[in-house]
């Protein structure tokens, strides 16, 4: 099927996966068409320039959460399908949490991610502004951020996510990432997968006081090319 919509009684957005390379061309061309800000996030074994994309989530503000079959289209998904053209485009801004390896496995697919927003890099800075100690040097990872932006009950449903998916996948809980490269894919990570964009959008709109948005960007294109650049892969 060129698409198969995925009910979730726990993540709002309806989740969309995208199988065919004329399915997920139409839908990128409406999104450089729109050039609305594009939440992205990406999913595989062991992401960076020796790892394996199987997911790509991308999501609108006020859209359905839309996952890329990466296995099922292979490269034809950047080409065909239009990825490398959304993600290198400056019309289109792609907001992310630390897309430093993701963008390290996107360089060595051939992709150069531009015009992309670190929401990392937003929470560090606003953490940062009210800070009495001024700035930490550790950056924060996603959960810490979400902490702060959730209600209880949010928070509640996104751990509830969290802890099915990491049992399929993570060796520590007993999984393997060779459950993304399964079809069909398990409902739960389908579920998992989506629920990393659901929020990004909201972080950006909530936090953007804190920093220019084109301080931003320029901040993480450093931090990407340095990752690209480094003798060794960048972890996220």
């Amino acid at each position: 099927a060129a698409a198969m919509a995925v009910a979730s009684s726990i993540s709002t957005p309806p989740i969309l996966v995208l199988d065919t390379v004329e399915a997920l061309a139409l839908y990128v061309g409406k999104l450089i068409e729109d050039g609305k800000a594009v939440a992205v996030d990406f999913e595989g074994v062991d992401l960076c320039r020796h790892g394996e994309l199987c997911i790509v989530q991308l999501a609108q503000l006020d859209g359905a959460t839309v996952l890329v079959d990466i296995c099922a289209l292979g490269e034809r998904a950047f080409t065909d399908g239009r990825l490398k053209e959304l993600f290198e485009t400056e019309s289109v801004m792609k907001v992310g949490y630390d897309g430093r390896a993701d963008c390290d496995q996107l360089n060595a697919l051939g992709v150069r991610m531009r015009c992309f927003y670190d929401i990392q890099v937003l929470y560090c800075t606003l953490r940062d502004s009210r800070s009495a100690r001024g700035r930490d040097p550790f950056v924060k990872g996603l959960g810490h951020a979400l902490c702060e932006l959730l209600t209880p009950p949010e928070a509640e449903k996104l751990k509830l996510v969290k802890e099915a998916g990491l049992q399929l996948f993570a060796p520590e809980k007993g999984g393997s990432y060779e459950v993304w490269r399964k079809r069909p894919l398990h409902p739960m990570l389908i579920t998992y997968a989506a629920a990393d964009v659901e929020f990004l959008h909201r972080m950006r709109r909530e936090w953007a006081h804190a920093a220019a948005e084109v301080d931003m960007l320029r901040i993480a294109a450093m931090r990407i090319e340095r990752a690209i650049s480094a003798a060794e892969p960048p972890k996220g």
